[in-house]
């Protein structure tokens, strides 16, 4: 009955369906185009529901057969219809669907010029003025005897309204996608799944959907998927407005103390500990600023790699819709850690001291006390303190924190002395750029979110809170907008100077920057962020020394690697390791890490399995010796040779011992 009150409640004049008097799982419907060559014409459907509807989807006959290359007699292949596909993300029937969004999405597939089909790319509909003549003229003379309709009479009848708009989007944004209930009848919230680091209990990002889900559809139904059945196992409440709060605000406690303690299931049950205020204020500044972030984290992501999905065209998987996407998601717990800072005055207070702390000493900005600078920055929502006053001690703290993944890349970086020729500075500018391309983006989306939805003309957040009652914790069109237009500014930033403009942020000069980049070099490898690269495989003894028995090569490939205007016959004498690193490589090394791997594994193993083992480390040795060999860098007293031998001595040694 729900979904006969929303068609007739917000009735579009291009779709209708009622039921039949004496059979409420029976209804027909009709459709409407307004475009294309069947404008105007009307195509009568039969839709038969299951008694667990919205469980499983209906099944659609069309009692009249139109040219398209998808309909096969009264049958529509069309995936949203299909059950089978119940455990595959994105594709088939979905909970979320009403008799209304059926048959909008049916109008929309049946009457479409391109149509997509499952196997890539679209096929044109059949458009010759023949077949829509015949087509038209075939639903033109059609007349149902179980409801009376005809073409000149639709029943039901097709609904005259002054404009063609539909609320059915906004209103399935405030309504459970499950049970349809709004937020006046039962509390209103989303699905959450926690993502926790390879190996570790600690959370590494919270991940929501955002389909609006009821308390009772997860409790008592077990709704476990989101719409396009992406799995998750906790609810967290919405805030909607102060009359949800009130009811939902128990359970939001008692969610966020179980991400916090990496729990899963809903309890009913507030525990103690979270009534303090202290004890709630830090909870609620561990979780919320982690979901906050994770929605801009999953913009800059979209952005950088939109897809679509399989089925009915794209899934709404655009970058637009995305974007839009995750400003709701960022405004609507951006709207919950407000209402609670409203409520609880030590979560301002403790916002605020983490943000003296960082600003007054260095040690507050170490990953020791600031974990993840982008969880960080959603406490100047609630600061005294603007983007303009943190600014420069958060950018010293980024740049320390990308040494370790520009040298990921660019391990020759750490060797370069910033205090010689513009060559190597401008060498080092530009690749540092580029290694860090997408820690920048992402810098760049949470500063244009601190700045324009979090804090947006540094206005104080109670009256950011005061708006959020006003749109139930939605974001306005001009947000939407503005995102939007940022989001492709933001990708297509390319330079140093693109970056401090979007980031408020004066530029700086080559020798500015890179002083700045050695400095957090040093910086970094001082506070352990990363280990000094070993010049691509130099041996310890060469990076200190300068051994007369050293092969001559190493010393030449060394030379070249460091100065590619150095001479190639520099002996080891001419190029002392003490005045600047040697590059050259190691032959070996891998093997002789994969021998004493071995040597710490259980000796009982598998025949078949340790023999693979030793299968693979063989093959691996062989092509590492004859890769170094046709790059002429291979030396006997490193060879891969030696280290094949002691390997096999050790397979004999570990089969004795597990013969006897």
């Amino acid at each position: 009955m729900r979904d006969l009150h929303e068609l007739q409640s917000e009735p579009c004049r291009t779709v209708c369906a009622a039921p039949l008097e004496n059979n409420m799982l029976c209804w027909h419907g009709n459709l409407r185009p307004l475009s294309g060559p069947y404008a105007g014409a009307v195509l009568h459907i039969i839709m038969e529901f299951a008694e667990d509807y919205p469980a499983s989807p209906p099944q659609v006959k069309l009692c009249q057969t139109i040219p398209h290359p998808n309909v096969f007699g009264d049958y529509i292949c069309l995936d949203m219809l299909k059950s089978y596909t119940v455990s595959q993300r994105y594709a088939g029937w979905s909970s979320a669907y009403s008799v209304q969004s059926i048959l909008l999405q049916l109008q929309g597939f049946l009457f479409a010029e391109n149509i997509p089909q499952e196997h890539g790319g679209p096929i044109k509909a059949y458009s010759g003025d023949k077949v829509v003549s015949v087509a038209r003229a075939w639903l033109d003379s059609f007349a149902c005897a179980a409801c009376g309709h005809t073409s000149a009479q639709p029943q039901p009848p097709l609904p005259e309204v002054d404009a063609f708009y539909c609320l059915l989007e906004r209103r399935q944004s405030v309504i459970c996608f499950h049970s349809k209930r709004t937020h006046e009848e039962d509390v209103l919230g989303v699905g959450i799944s926690l993502e926790h680091f390879p190996g570790q209990a600690r959370i590494k990002a919270i991940n929501t959907s955002l389909d609006v889900l009821s308390l009772r559809a997860f409790t008592q139904d077990r709704v476990r998927l989101s719409v396009w059945k992406e799995p998750f196992r906790l609810f967290l409440p919405l805030v909607i407005g102060p009359d949800h709060f009130g009811r939902a605000r128990e359970h939001i406690l008692d969610t966020l103390s179980r991400i916090e303690n990496e729990g899963g299931g809903f309890t009913g049950r507030l525990p103690q500990w979270t009534r303090d205020p202290i004890d709630q204020a830090r909870m609620l500044l561990a979780v919320l600023p982690k979901l906050m972030n994770s929605f801009v984290v999953s913009l800059m992501n979209n952005n950088s790699n939109c897809s679509t999905a399989r089925g009915f065209g794209p899934r709404t998987n655009n970058s637009q819709v995305l974007s839009e996407r995750a400003l709701e998601g960022y405004c609507s717990f951006h709207h919950m850690l407000l209402t609670f800072a409203r409520e609880n005055p030590e979560v301002e207070r403790m916002a605020n001291e983490a943000v003296d702390k960082f600003l007054a000493s260095p040690a507050f900005r170490s990953k020791a006390h600031t974990p993840d600078l982008g969880e960080w920055l959603v406490n100047l929502t609630l600061s005294t303190a603007g983007w303009e006053g943190v600014a420069e001690q958060f950018l010293g703290e980024l740049f320390v924190r990308n040494v370790r993944w520009i040298l990921q890349d660019a391990p020759h970086l750490a060797h370069i002395h910033t205090g010689r020729g513009g060559g190597q500075s401008a060498l080092m500018i530009d690749d540092s750029f580029t290694c860090t391309l997408v820690s920048r983006r992402l810098v760049m989306f949470q500063v244009y979110f601190l700045k324009n939805i979090g804090r947006p003309n540094n206005q104080s957040w109670r009256d950011s809170l005061t708006t959020y009652h006003r749109t139930m914790g939605r974001p306005t069109h001009s947000m939407k907008a503005h995102l939007h237009a940022a989001s492709k500014a933001i990708m297509a930033v390319a330079s140093w100077d693109e970056y401090f403009d979007r980031i408020w942020m004066p530029r700086m000069s080559g020798p500015q920057l890179t002083a700045r980049l050695g400095s957090a070099i040093a910086e970094s490898a001082a506070r352990n962020y990363h280990r000094t690269p070993r010049s691509f495989g130099v041996p310890s003894a060469l990076r200190t020394s300068s051994s007369t028995d050293t092969p001559r090569f190493l010393h030449q490939q060394a030379a070249s690697d460091v100065s590619p205007g150095s001479s190639s016959t520099a002996s080891s004498s001419s190029s002392p390791a003490g005045d600047r690193p040697l590059l050259a490589h190691r032959p070996g090394r891998r093997a002789r890490d994969e021998r004493d791997d071995d040597r710490h594994r259980p000796a009982k193993r598998h025949r078949r399995s340790d023999s693979r083992d030793r299968s693979r480390s063989r093959s691996r040795g062989r092509d590492r010796y004859h890769r170094d060999h046709r790059q002429g860098r291979h030396d006997p007293s490193y060879g891969l040779d030696r280290e094949l031998g002691s390997r096999r001595r050790d397979d004999r040694s570990r089969e004795r011992r597990r013969h006897h």
